[in-house]
């Protein structure tokens, strides 16, 4: 019986698949009402909510399963759910699942609409501007030092762009997530190929130490000069008189 294996009567655990399911259920109208509303983490923690919601009506649904196939075999070993019982345990299995992705749908669609669509695709762009601006520095002696700052500065656009796609990868439309992944494979591939580029600016380093017996001191990253003027007193006098 039901009780033996559970602990539960029949009748218990069809109530409690009713409670699971009405929780499952008010949570999924909750966010397809508010979804629009909703700031980026209320989205991500009340999905969070009906995904935990979804699992407890599953393991109700399997539960009663058990409990009515426990009480009929109690009066026949080899009897079974009937066809109506099957139905309607399948049919809260299946429902919940379209549910489910009902409402995934309606937060992916709040979440990088809003977000992750610009999120996301800036950090890559802004990646690949780096990987760009360190692969045009022309291979030049005096370029060592200047190829490593825009190398550093890769590696932080590229990290910057993996931590965006680790966040919203779950949420990436599937049209775009086989694009948006490849560039992020590529720029990790780009960044290993200039690393071992630098190999080359020592090399033009030592060949014209070489060549000049000068050996060069390293050079500071490039900056603007700030240029400032101190006016003469007399001048201050008369502009102000």
């Amino acid at each position: 019986m039901a009780e033996e294996i559970l602990g539960k009567s029949v009748q218990q655990l069809k109530k409690e698949r009713t409670i699971a399911k009405s929780s499952f259920t008010r949570q999924a109208n909750f966010i397809s009402r508010g979804a629009s509303s909703m700031l980026q983490v209320e989205l991500k923690e009340e999905f969070i909510k009906l995904s935990d919601c979804f699992r407890k009506m599953l393991d109700a649904n399997e539960d009663y399963r058990i409990g009515l196939e426990a009480d009929i075999k109690t009066e026949d070993e080899d009897a079974g759910l009937d066809v109506q019982q099957e139905a309607d345990i399948d049919k809260s299995v299946k429902e919940g699942e379209t549910k489910l992705k009902e409402i995934r749908d309606i937060v992916q669609t709040n979440l990088w609409s809003k977000y992750g669509g610009s999120e996301l695709p800036v950090a890559i762009l802004e990646a690949e501007k780096a990987n760009d601006k360190a692969a045009d520095v022309p291979v030049e002696s005096a370029n060592l030092e200047g190829y490593e700052v825009h190398l550093v500065l890769l590696d932080k656009r590229i990290k910057e762009a993996i931590s965006a796609m680790s966040t919203w990868e779950r949420w990436i439309p599937v049209e775009l997530k086989d694009e948006l992944g490849g560039r992020v494979k590529d720029l990790r591939a780009s960044y290993y190929r200039l690393e071992l580029r630098k190999a080359e600016f020592a090399t033009a380093r030592t060949i014209n130490e070489q060549g000049t017996g000068v050996k060069l001191l390293p050079q500071p990253a490039t900056f603007t000069p700030i240029i400032t003027y101190r006016l003469h007193p007399d001048y201050i006098s008369s502009r102000w008189m």
